[in-house]
């Protein structure tokens, strides 16, 4: 999300909302082909998942309807800050070697 939503909206000329909706989508994508791999292999602890989906369910209901509520301008300045937090965790991650 944090790659392909800049990709989409800067590269590719998409509109930030539908960037960031598409990116979305393609992280839910990803989370469920990953999750399915661990489900196969027996790593999924059954008792978390009822309560992950509950979550996951709850947070985007919350961010669907919360969107509209917000210019594009402060959303791609809230974008733009956690950019800066990735890539200062990144850096100081591989300074520190791990």
């Amino acid at each position: 999300g944090i790659v392909f939503t800049p990709l989409l909206h800067l590269v590719l000329g998409m509109d930030f909302r539908r960037a960031t909706a598409t990116s979305v989508y393609l992280i839910g994508v990803t989370a469920a082909s990953g999750g399915l791999v661990y489900l196969i292999r027996g790593d999924v602890v059954m008792g978390s998942v009822g309560p992950t989906m509950l979550g996951v369910l709850l947070g985007a209901t919350l961010a669907a309807r919360g969107v509209h509520h917000f210019s594009t301008a402060w959303l791609k300045r809230g974008f733009t800050i956690l950019l800066i937090y990735v890539a200062a965790r990144m850096l100081m991650r591989g300074l520190a070697g791990g």
